[in-house]
């Protein structure tokens, strides 16, 4: 991809026809991915895709000009004609972006503008947030960018409110936990603690079910490393975050008819239920 796009060279145009050709080829595995399912086969087969796209997109090495990486990053916000929301277009072209040609360097730029706005747009950040997430996923991202974006985020100035964004918040904090306390391991417990406090913040709230569900992911990922230090200092938290699940069943099953309120509730429960035997507890089915 590189190599053709330094034969275009500065044709707008042409670079933006060249984008929307890769954009087509491989949509349904970035809109995969983007959509948040939790469906693990398909996951995988998008990030296979995507991996295997990258490697082909890297392999001659050629460097593209920053003008033509900025008609590129302007092709970003250019809806396509089945894409009306701004929001959706722009993550999913930047996800393709990040991973065949610059290993996420906008999407940090487009980070770090949005959080020091005068008034921050959650919903923007959301996006961004959520972008970063795969790219961790994908492992495209090298550590400086991983610390960087974390010391943006985790810093007491940025104070989400909406649900949203606090399951993106809490989604990074659970993805880029490996290598950001692989360089500062005085945070692991912190870490977790943070994500507990988001979800139990939220467990009464309306419209919880995504924070809930991504909350529990974040510490269940977290604790299959299985580190045995970690794990006894933060037992009785994630015990507490559980059992509090559990004892709002109600608001996930329907026991007269024997249903789900909820699309996430199948996920929950299946989450919950993993960090309580990861403690060697009980896990319960919903109807129990």
């Amino acid at each position: 991809l590189a190599d053709a796009l330094l034969t275009v060279g500065e044709d707008a145009e042409r670079l933006c026809e060249v984008m929307s050709e890769v954009f087509i080829c491989l949509q349904r595995p970035l809109k995969h991915l983007m959509s948040q399912s939790t469906r693990a086969p398909e996951e995988q087969w998008a990030r296979s895709v995507l991996l295997q796209a990258r490697d082909l997109a890297t392999a001659g090495g050629a460097h593209i000009s920053e003008s033509a990486m900025e008609t590129i990053r302007q092709w970003c916000n250019t809806p396509g004609s089945d894409e009306c929301d701004r929001y959706e277009c722009w993550k999913h072209r930047m996800l393709l972006v990040s991973v065949l040609l610059d290993r996420g360097s906008f999407l940090t730029t487009s980070l770090l503008e949005a959080l020091d706005a005068h008034k921050i747009n959650e919903k923007w950040v959301t996006v961004i947030l959520r972008v970063f997430i795969e790219l961790a996923n994908l492992g495209v991202l090298d550590i400086h960018t991983t610390l960087m974006v974390f010391d943006r985020v985790w810093d007491w100035r940025f104070q989400p409110e909406q649900a949203q964004s606090h399951s993106a918040y809490v989604g990074i904090l659970g993805v880029f936990f490996r290598d950001v306390v692989a360089k500062r391991p005085n945070l692991e417990v912190s870490l977790v603690k943070k994500i507990l406090e988001i979800g139990m913040w939220w467990l009464p709230k309306y419209g919880n079910e995504g924070v809930l569900y991504e909350a529990l992911w974040a510490v269940r990922h977290i604790l299959s490393d299985g580190r045995a230090g970690l794990m006894g200092k933060v037992r009785t938290r994630c015990m507490e975050y559980v059992r509090a699940i559990q004892g709002q069943r109600d608001m996930f099953f329907d026991d007269w008819w024997g249903v789900a309120r909820c699309s996430e509730a199948h996920e929950i429960w299946s989450e919950a239920n993993a960090i309580a035997e990861a403690f060697g507890e009980p896990g319960y089915g919903p109807f129990q």
